[in-house]
């Protein structure tokens, strides 16, 4: 990792996010989705954090001003390791169809 230091004045584009986007991932790759409006990024976060229960989440600044409509995403939070970790098939013997979880890259 490089980190350098600058100047907080130095940006081109600064806008505040219309929301956040909270994706609640529970065991077996169950995602849901939640918009929240009218609270600050900590807030956000401890609703994530109170909500996802024996699961995961991942938390992005949503931004309503996308050309042609549509929402713009700005992931404030690594996804969670198992939407990132594809299903494998697991080969456990002939014709078997087994999955498996695991880094296929």
């Amino acid at each position: 990792m490089d980190a350098e230091s600058v100047v907080e004045r130095d940006v081109e584009l600064e806008s505040q996010p219309d929301g956040y986007r909270v994706l609640l991932v529970r065991p077996g790759r169950v995602v849901s989705a939640f918009n929240l409006d009218d609270c600050t990024a900590g807030e956000a976060l401890a609703w994530a954090v109170e909500h996802q229960g024996d699961g995961d989440f991942a938390l992005a600044a949503r931004y309503r001003d996308r050309p042609g409509g549509g929402v713009g995403l700005m992931w404030l939070t690594p996804p969670p390791e198992e939407l990132m970790d594809p299903p494998v098939r697991a080969p456990r013997g002939p014709g078997s169809s087994a999955m498996a979880w695991g880094w296929s890259g």
